[in-house]
């Protein structure tokens, strides 16, 4: 065996040992008052893992739900997915564990794993609400453009572009601090590092999409609205 896939396999124990802390110390008096936020966190996680599952499955199974909607649908499914099953486990270890003991990469991964689904989740939403957006206003034109094939090719973009973006964000903002408890560590983001590029991210990557889709919803929801309102009063005024 490697000396790489030695050194992957020692964290995926230390992750496994961690999260048996974890629920050790469920059961001790001592973590009493942590007892139920972690049992909560557990709960979410495993229901929240089989239920996207559950979703993407049957948008995989059935060829009808494959459509342009559906690949934004299954773009955010995949999304939520990777938060539970990647980023979910070390986020229990950084919140209820005694200390971070999986090491810098490990913090470095969960890092870049937070940063870039939390902008993919932003942009899922934001690709679902002009999606909606191009429909309702511009329907000709959604019509003769928009294609399941164009769908793939926005997702894939959105994907390949916040994944190498994040890396150096990832890398400058990752950091493991002296914990609460001496001998301890924890994992932690300092977006200090960043220094005139965290504002300029969070407006452009953050703050701009999400009232984007704050405003695209109630315009959407009033064509709607208004345009099916005028088709089923037309008939009646003309005759």
């Amino acid at each position: 065996m490697s000396s790489t896939s030695t050194t992957w396999c020692a964290q995926s124990l230390n992750i496994t040992s961690q999260l048996n802390e974890i629920s050790t110390a469920n059961g001790t008096s001592q973590q009493g008052s942590w007892a139920l936020p972690s049992g909560v966190a557990y709960f979410a996680l495993v229901v929240g893992g089989i239920l996207n599952v559950s979703l993407l499955v049957t948008f995989i199974r059935r060829p009808t739900l494959r459509n342009s909607f559906g690949v934004y649908l299954m773009n955010l499914l995949i999304i939520d997915t990777i938060l539970v099953f990647a980023f979910g486990p070390l986020n229990l270890i950084d919140k209820y564990a005694s200390t971070w003991a999986i090491g810098y990469k490990a913090c470095l991964f969960a890092g870049h794993t937070a940063f870039t689904c939390e902008n993919l989740v932003i942009k899922a939403h934001f690709l679902i609400a002009l999606y909606r957006l191009w429909a309702i206003v511009f329907p000709i034109s959604y019509r003769n453009h928009h294609s399941t094939k164009l769908a793939i090719v926005l997702c894939s973009t959105t994907w390949l572009v916040l994944n190498v973006t994040n890396i150096p964000v990832a890398i400058v903002t990752s950091v493991l601090v002296p914990g609460k408890i001496n001998g301890t560590l924890k994992c932690d983001v300092d977006t200090d590092a960043m220094g005139i590029w965290y504002p300029i991210t969070q407006l452009f990557l953050f703050d701009t999409p999400i009232c984007v889709v704050l405003l695209t919803y109630p315009v959407v929801c009033y064509k709607s609205f208004f345009q099916d309102r005028k088709q089923r009063v037309a008939p009646s005024d003309m005759s």
